[in-house]
């Protein structure tokens, strides 16, 4: 299915307002972005560059990238969906900010599940749904 008028067979990852792109080199990827370009000014929608980023996995892009007139940064980490990715692959901080969020979660849930009054089973179903949203 062609997006934003790319009708290569390359794979995006597409969200609500956010869109990743893989290009195998920079050319590639500046034919991208300009044809995501062409079809935003068409749609009078505008990008910001700034929450942009361009990440290498397994070689560097050589030459500067520009969305809408405006330079795109090298990052060596991005986080997508909740999902940071870096570019040796490790999940590392996914788990660790993960880790993060579930202990924020049960801490502020905490004067809830401490009294001795509510059930275990209405424990459980409080707090299953979090865990299982973080996770």
């Amino acid at each position: 299915m062609p997006f934003f008028g790319l009708t290569s067979r390359k794979p995006e990852l597409l969200f609500a307002d956010g869109a990743v792109i893989f290009a195998e080199s920079s050319e590639e990827l500046q034919d991208a972005l300009d044809t995501i370009t062409e079809w935003s000014d068409t749609w009078e929608m505008a990008v910001n560059a700034s929450k942009c980023g361009i990440m290498a996995i397994s070689r560097k892009f050589t030459t500067d990238m520009t969305f809408q007139g405006q330079k795109v940064n090298s990052t060596d980490q991005y986080t997508y969906l909740g999902y940071i990715m870096n570019s040796k692959w490790d999940v590392s901080g996914t788990i660790k900010n993960n880790k993060n969020k579930v202990r924020k979660a049960v801490y502020a849930a905490y004067c809830f599940l401490r009294q001795s009054d509510v059930l275990k089973e209405l424990k459980k179903k409080f707090i299953n749904p979090i865990l299982m949203s973080i996770g």
